[in-house]
């Protein structure tokens, strides 16, 4: 059986072109001993499928991103295309949002441009691509610009969490839908308990680990807004402020991984989710509501409409050309959480849908990827072409 951890997971498991069994299990419970040799006769008995091994005392992070809570267990995995196909339809999306928002605000006698901001500005972008790009719409000469593209933001990250899980409950259980896992033995992992930890959970920690992960948010930063700057230069388009932090952050991850130094995955992800709270409180703040006075009904509309066609695409489309099964219901919760709002709350979405259903493995690999960073360049591009089409 083939040994997986973080650096080769990618590889050996959703890069395969063969059905891949992961064994999660540790060298202290008696039940994956049991099971051992029961997987290693099995092995040559399928050739078609392919099978691997973690230790969740050494990987930590994979048995967290899987939401690992009971060993043995088995996941197969179908690895593959999941990434391509979520990016497609998620290009997709982006001019179907813009063109939507651009002819409601013709409908009603308003610049078409702030119907892009009701679009993937707002809502593939998220609340950084509406800070972004708001002042470009308004140097284009959408007045509001700004404004409405912040208030759809703030309305999309709403919607997004209302609408995602809802709607995967619905084709799962319609579907009759069930995760490729199996949990053999049911042993608790006490060690696990304390550090695959959601949302609404607790994990140890002391206040180096915090300010470990301080200082990387701030290496990220400090050297991504300069890539940000380059990047801009190099392509001449108009990128969030967080893409090159994202970029750096990437390497800056792959790197620790690579020469195994620990990384605050916790400690950090608590800092997100409290510099995005005080994001959006600012942002928030600082809406100057009267310039929407004029505005109220047609935003009102195009939003409403926004929200019954990411349904639609989502329901018939996502969810059929993302394989029709469990892990393509999954990433409808996630598709539908990044596409009208931001990668949290895609993330939040599949959560509650894995905690009561089960694990998701493609889902929680595929919907980062796209949501978190590719999808970022083909919308600044999209966008900017918009623009230039109705200025």
């Amino acid at each position: 059986m083939t040994i997986v951890t973080l650096d080769n997971f990618e590889k050996e498991v959703m890069q395969a072109e063969t059905p891949v069994v992961v064994d999660f299990w540790a060298s202290w419970c008696g039940p994956c001993m049991m099971l051992a040799p029961v997987m290693e006769a099995l092995e040559p008995e399928v050739p078609g499928v392919k099978f691997c091994k973690v230790n969740v005392d050494d990987e930590r992070d994979l048995a967290m991103e899987f939401q690992i809570e009971s060993i043995p267990t088995l996941l197969c995995v179908k690895g593959g295309k999941a990434v391509m196909l979520c990016l497609i339809v998620s290009i997709v999306m982006i001019p179907l949002q813009n063109f939507l928002g651009g002819g409601v605000m013709e409908v009603f006698g308003c610049d078409p441009l702030l119907g892009i901001g009701c679009g993937s500005i707002a809502l593939i972008g998220g609340p950084g691509t509406a800070a972004a790009f708001g002042p470009d719409l308004e140097a284009a000469g959408a007045v509001g610009g700004s404004v409405v593209s912040i208030a759809a933001a703030t309305f999309g990250l709403v919607a997004g969490s209302l609408m995602g899980g809802p709607t995967a409950k619905r084709l799962i259980e319609k579907h009759d839908l069930y995760p490729e896992t199996v949990a053999v033995g049911g042993t608790q992992g006490v060690g696990l308990a304390t550090d695959v930890a959601s949302e609404d959970e607790r994990f140890i920690t002391d206040s180096p680990r915090f300010v470990k992960g301080f200082m990387l948010l701030l290496l990220a930063v400090g050297i991504g807004n300069q890539v940000s700057v380059w990047l801009t230069a190099l392509t001449g388009l108009t990128f969030p402020a967080y893409i090159g932090a994202m970029l750096v952050a990437v390497v800056v991850r792959n790197a620790m991984d690579g020469v195994h130094v620990e990384y605050p995955t916790e400690e950090i992800d608590t800092m997100g989710n409290m510099f995005l709270s005080i994001f959006l409180a600012m942002a928030l703040a600082g809406l100057k509501l009267w310039e929407l006075i004029d505005l109220a009904l047609p935003m009102i509309v195009c939003l409403v409409l926004q929200c019954i066609v990411m349904f639609l695409f989502s329901y018939f489309v996502v969810f059929n050309v993302m394989g029709h099964g469990y892990d393509a219901a999954v990433m409808t919760a996630g598709f539908i959480g990044f596409a009208m709002g931001a990668t949290s709350n895609a993330m939040a979405n599949m959560q509650v849908v894995t905690k009561k259903y089960g694990p998701s493995p493609v889902a929680y690999f595929a919907i980062p990827m796209v949501g978190g960073m590719f999808i970022d360049f083909f919308n600044a591009v999209l966008i900017s072409a918009n623009i230039s089409w109705w200025a």
